[in-house]
């Protein structure tokens, strides 16, 4: 699959981040792969080719603004594995990519109220607004 192996573990580690800098550390992470995979999907699905370009620029600039928070950990992200093409389409990642960005941004709302550093509760609504922007650009329901 499109690196959709290392979907689950995402979703799992978002669910259990508890703090502001976990939240950060699995962001990066989340931001890492939609970026990787939506410039892998970008040529493979000509209908998808511009929600694809545009969800990469969206995710780099989440990742960058999870980044720069001070509460990241120094190391918080996990490889992103290379492309791994199997019978998935691309649609069904957009989609499963979509939710996972929904999610995200919803938790990173959460952790932006939670922050007690100015600096990480712009970066946590920053990114959120990315990941928003993903969401939509991916969602079923935008195509």
């Amino acid at each position: 699959m499109v690196a959709v192996q290392d979907i689950d573990p995402l979703r799992v580690r978002l669910s259990a981040a508890g703090t502001v800098a976990d939240t950060l550390a699995v962001a990066w992470d989340i931001f890492e792969l939609v970026q990787v995979v939506a410039n892998g999907c970008a040529d493979r699905e000509p209908n998808l080719f511009a929600a694809f370009l545009f969800t990469a620029a969206a995710a780099a600039e989440g990742r960058d603004a999870a980044g720069f928070a001070p509460s990241i950990p120094d190391t918080p992200g996990m490889p992103v594995s290379p492309l791994q093409w199997d019978v998935t389409t691309v649609a069904e990642i957009a989609d499963q990519l979509a939710a996972l960005a929904g999610v995200l941004g919803r938790k990173l709302e959460l952790a932006a109220g939670q922050a007690a550093d100015p600096e990480d509760r712009r970066a946590c609504a920053h990114a959120a607004r990315q990941a928003h922007q993903v969401h939509e650009l991916l969602a079923l329901g935008g195509r």
